[in-house]
């Protein structure tokens, strides 16, 4: 699927990230458009870090375990190829 229904660029929905049977992060959803800028901030521990590693298919790769949707372009994340999620944050880039 290409695009998404919203116009989002990037698409956070019903993001769930746990270490374990710890849930770090509980987003229900998080939508930027073309040329949005978004700031995290928050306390330390609060999540900032995994969600973003989220977003680039890498936090599996320190143990979490990543549910919910993360969309760029309409292209579906979680569960991606790391190759496929890299790509993606290429292209997100320009």
């Amino acid at each position: 699927m290409t695009g998404t229904t919203t116009g989002a660029k990037l698409s956070l929905q019903d993001l769930r990230i746990a270490f374990g049977p710890r849930r770090v992060v509980d987003l229900n959803r998080l939508e930027l458009g073309p040329g949005e800028i978004l700031g995290l901030a928050g306390e330390s521990g609060s999540g900032k870090s995994i969600t973003a590693l989220a977003v680039l298919g890498l936090a599996p790769t320190l143990g979490a375990r990543v549910e919910g949707s993360v969309r760029l372009d309409g292209e579906e994340l979680v569960g991606a190829p790391r190759a496929g999620c890299a790509r993606s944050a290429g292209a997100a880039s320009r």
